[in-house]
């Protein structure tokens, strides 16, 4: 980790500095903590990092997503961070979407269970920094192979997203489809909003006992 990457030391030093306040989640990556939490947490932001767009930043919290905290890469603006988090740029001879692809998975994971702890606080990972940066990291030698499997992983993420977004919209279908197509009964007109044209006979109301035999079987 150390051979292809640098920490980020640059310290804010101005708490009425014009650069927003970032924070990293898990589930989102790096999101502007006002829209996260609904308000800016931090108050005083002297002593925070300046993480500039593609700096990656690790943050120790764990969670059921990142059980030794999520590691993601800034595609904001200009921000601050809490000094608790460990930020670091890739150098210029590597492709910087490989490795987001990477510390996505869990192919670290196991360096940091073999040489962290959870540390004082429970939700939170402690692992030192010259011990993070012994953290072995397999990559292509050539940045045109990192390329092309960042660009490939990209594209089944766009697909994914794709998916997601199809299966969203027909379940909205269906719930639209519930709501209208069976009238309930305190409508003040009994039929549904929608209707088969083939089909335009009256509903009728039916108690379950009327629709349903009851069996019972031998023991």
């Amino acid at each position: 980790m150390g051979e292809i990457s640098e920490k980020i030391t640059q310290k804010n030093n101005n708490s009425c500095s014009q650069f927003p306040v970032l924070t990293n989640s898990a589930e989102y990556g790096i999101v502007y903590q006002k829209d996260f939490f609904d308000k800016n947490i931090a108050i005083n932001t002297d002593n925070y990092y300046v993480v500039h767009t593609e700096d990656f930043v690790y943050n120790p919290r764990i969670s059921k997503q990142a059980p030794y905290g999520p590691i993601r890469v800034n595609h904001l603006k200009t921000g601050v961070m809490s000094p608790l988090y460990y930020i670091f740029k890739i150098k210029d001879d590597f492709n910087i979407g490989f490795f987001e692809f990477l510390f996505i998975g869990n192919k670290w994971h196991k360096f940091m269970y073999q040489n962290g702890d959870s540390g004082a606080r429970s939700d939170r990972y402690a692992i030192k920094d010259k011990v993070f940066n012994k953290l072995p990291i397999y990559i292509p030698q050539k940045i045109e192979e990192q390329k092309l499997i960042f660009e490939i992983n990209h594209k089944i993420n766009s697909l994914l997203y794709l998916q997601q977004r199809k299966l969203e919209l027909e379940k909205q279908l269906k719930f639209f489809l519930f709501q209208n197509a069976i009238p309930s009964k305190e409508a003040v007109i009994f039929k549904p909003k929608i209707r088969f044209r083939e089909f335009q006979d009256k509903w009728k109301y039916a108690k379950l006992s009327e629709i349903y035999n009851t069996t019972r079987g031998a023991s």
